[in-house]
């Protein structure tokens, strides 16, 4: 039986300052981001405007060098249809005029994730590009309706939960 090593493991063990573990990865500060979407109320009770196919609500923002450990999505019965989450392009540019993070529209929750019912869904439970990801710009995330909804909204909106972890 052969000892093997993971990555970080081996770089515990090194002298070379340019091969040590970066600090995010071993004692880094876990933090919060927070957002919501409330849909309007018309005064009566009753929510005045859906979302609608198409519509783009644009969230919180995760910090450059912050590494992406899970996001936790709940909603309320928003009439159905379904969405995604995930980030737009950085506005920082690298010395070549691109961007230095490119936008994933799905890289937190595929847009198959359904709104019909009442529920939570998070990114570690999906196949999401954005699991552990290390962002090397600060960017915005944004959740996209994909289909729209097919009966009335009976909730009122939805809340967003991002862990991520930053030295």
């Amino acid at each position: 039986m052969a000892e093997k090593f993971g990555l970080n493991a081996t770089k515990r063990d090194v002298d070379r300052p340019e091969n040590k573990i970066y600090t995010g990865e071993v004692y880094g500060k876990l933090r919060i981001a927070f957002d919501e979407y409330s849909l309007p109320d018309s005064g009566n009770g009753v929510d005045a405007t859906e979302l609608a196919a198409n519509d783009l609500v644009k969230l919180c923002e995760i910090p450059k060098g912050a590494r992406l450990h899970d996001v936790i999505f709940s909603h309320d019965a928003l009439g159905g249809g379904t969405i995604s989450l995930g980030w737009e392009d950085s506005e920082e540019l690298d010395s070549l005029g691109s961007v230095v993070e490119a936008a994933d529209a799905v890289g937190i929750l595929p847009n198959t994730t359904a709104i019909t019912a009442a529920g939570v869904v998070r990114m570690s439970d999906a196949v999401a590009s954005g699991i552990n990801k290390k962002f090397n710009a600060k960017v915005r995330l944004s959740l996209k309706v994909e289909t729209g909804p097919t009966s009335a909204a009976i909730g009122s909106g939805f809340k967003v939960t991002i862990i991520y972890s930053v030295e």
